[in-house]
């Protein structure tokens, strides 16, 4: 891509421009790899920069804009830009009475549109709220981007599920946790879900039931995670729910 816009640069066309969205460090990092037998590597370094790919960026980037970084205090508004506002008693919107009601009626519902009032009303349900609020704030990585693909993936589930109970859609709340943050151990973990969730209070057993499912010395932070996210939430609900969805 960066040769490609090169070459583009190197003819005239003045009023061009590119604006491009990159983690500098992976990029740069890339770069070094792909010029790693450069022999005048230190030479084309520039005396600021760690590595020539560093170098590389800082031509090719003119105008270099960092994003901040998100932080516990903005999930209310990443809550409130994905979910809209919640609604309390009193309030206009459903209360857990009018969810209460329109549950009685889920199963006479026909229509789409009459289905997605009763989610959205769970969605903006408070203490559904709230269960967000506290596993989005407990994140390691603090990034809308993030935030937003855990609350993605916990939407899609609560419409595949097409549950009406509030206290189920905070336990897809950890199930999304879990498919975000840990992809690359949900074919580890599949099967296994029951032994973990008996396991997670004896650290004897969570040894033995991790062991079990392949993790290693390089997964322990990872296994360590996921253990304080089901001690955090109803262990044995979250995994059977796991153990449907994955």
């Amino acid at each position: 891509m960066f040769e490609a816009i090169n070459v583009f640069l190197s003819d005239d066309f003045p009023t061009t421009r590119f604006v491009l969205g990159l983690d500098t460090t992976v990029v740069a990092s890339h770069v070094d790899h792909a010029y790693r037998e450069l022999a005048d590597a230190k030479i084309v370094t520039h005396p600021d920069d760690p590595s020539p790919g560093w170098t590389f960026l800082r031509k090719l980037v003119q105008l270099p804009v960092r994003l901040p970084r998100t932080t516990e205090d903005n999930v209310d508004q990443v809550l409130l830009a994905q979910l809209g506002p919640v609604h309390r008693e009193g309030e206009v919107g459903k209360s857990s009475a009018g969810i209460a009601a329109d549950s009685a009626m889920f199963a006479e519902v026909s229509t789409a549109e009459e289905i997605e009032q009763v989610v959205i009303a769970i969605e903006q349900h408070p203490e559904v709220r709230e269960h967000l609020r506290r596993r989005l704030r407990a994140q390691p990585e603090q990034s809308v981007r993030e935030e937003k693909r855990l609350l993605n993936v916990w939407q899609f589930y609560l419409r595949v599920l097409y549950t009406e109970e509030i206290e189920q859609a905070g336990h897809l709340v950890a199930v999304a946790e879990i498919a975000t943050r840990w992809p690359a151990y949900l074919h580890r973990l599949r099967g296994g879900w029951p032994n973990l969730a008996d396991a997670v209070d004896d650290d004897v057993r969570w040894g033995a039931a991790i062991a079990r499912l392949g993790y290693g010395y390089d997964d322990r932070r990872a296994a360590a995670n996921l253990r304080a996210l089901l001690r955090d939430c109803d262990a044995p609900a979250v995994a059977a729910l796991a153990d449907t969805l994955f």
